[in-house]
This record gives structure tokens, C-alpha cells and sequence, in this order.
């Protein structure tokens, strides 16, 4: 679920959705596969998937590939992004890494460092030539 105010988007988990947070104290060395909201505020180095959403927080520092539906980053993250939906990088995200996602939308203020591939969500239109007078 995705609620806006103030022109800012945040990213909630809907009904019977789970919702895991990794603190500022937590680092995380490894592969993490996870499902519903995950929200990290810590480190995390090595491979995120999530069958959801992926936040990071502001004090988040992320050096790995993540695969998810929709990224929210506020923090740092060095690796490339494979999203179903859509990346947001807010005013105070750092990315160095390559986008492939539906949507992509850049705060100003955000830093972003790499190639961004936008896949098609739906069938483009059908070309057609209009005639003139």
C-alpha cells in the first residue's frame, strides 16, 4: 500500500502483510530472501530478494544486488536493482548501481551513478498515420 502527504510517498504494508525491519545496529553479511515490506535502516552486504517492497531508510547502507517489486531509497546503495514497479529515490538517496524497473522517479537532491532500463508495463499503441487537410 502506498500512502502520499506532503509529496512524500511512503510504503506500507497492506492487510495480512508483513513488515521486517532491520535496525541501525544491525549489519548483514550474506544472501537475505524475504517477503512483504522490508525496511532497513542498518548495513547489508551481499544479495536482497523480496517478494515485496524494499525500503531504505535514511541511516541505510546497502553494497548488494536487490530484486524486488518497488524500491523506496533514502540511504546509500552500491549494486544494481531489478524492480517489477517502481524506484523511488528520495532527496537524500545515494545510488551507484544500474536500474531495471517500470518506473523510476528522482528527487531532487538524489544522487544517482549508472544505466536505468525501463521495461514496458503494458503494450504500446499501435502506430498510426493521421492525415492532413
Amino acid at each position: 500500500m502506498t500512502t502520499k502527504r506532503e509529496g512524500v510517498t511512503t510504503l506500507t504494508p497492506g492487510p495480512g502483510k508483513s513488515e521486517t525491519i532491520l535496525g541501525r545496529d544491525v549489519h548483514i553479511r550474506g544472501n537475505l530472501t524475504s517477503s512483504g515490506v522490508l525496511r532497513i535502516e542498518g548495513k547489508v552486504e551481499g544479495e536482497i530478494v523480496n517478494e515485496g517492497d524494499v525500503i531504505v531508510g535514511e541511516t541505510g547502507v546497502v553494497t548488494a544486488k536487490i530484486k524486488a517489486t518497488r524500491l523506496m531509497l533514502g540511504g546509500t546503495l552500491n549494486g544494481n536493482v531489478e524492480v517489477d514497479g517502481r524506484v523511488e529515490l528520495t532527496p537524500t538517496a545515494r545510488l551507484r548501481g544500474d536500474i531495471k524497473a517500470a518506473e523510476l522517479i528522482v528527487a531532487e537532491g538524489a544522487l544517482l551513478n549508472g544505466t536505468v532500463d525501463m521495461k514496458a508495463t503494458e503494450k504500446p499503441a499501435e502506430a498510426r498515420i493521421l492525415k492532413t487537410a
